[in-house]
């Protein structure tokens, strides 16, 4: 995933180039399809042991579901040259009504 400039004058920061792809985890480590079953995130945290060094980045994330409905997503960030730092999402999980 590569960022780009929300406003054409502005250029993100490498921690504002981040957040995008951070706040993708769920989608990206789901465990059903969007059919089955919706998963919203209600809060993303964030945490970065070193900033981006590149404008490409990249997210390996898993999702852990319980019956209860609560879920949680935790994601490792990479940018091209290594990992960068980790999100964690909570997740609401519901059956999808058909």
């Amino acid at each position: 995933m590569r960022t780009v400039p929300l406003l054409p004058e502005e250029e993100p920061t490498p921690f504002q180039s981040a957040c995008p792809i951070a706040d993708c985890g769920n989608g990206i480590g789901r465990n059903a399809s969007f059919e089955v079953a919706s998963f919203v995130n209600p809060d993303v945290t964030i945490a970065l042991h070193r900033l981006p060094r590149s404008r490409w980045l990249a997210s390996q994330a898993i999702s852990h579901w319980q019956p209860t409905g609560v879920g949680l997503s935790q994601a490792t960030l990479f940018d091209e040259t290594g990992p960068v730092g980790v999100a964690l999402q909570s997740l609401i999980v519901r059956p999808t009504k058909v």
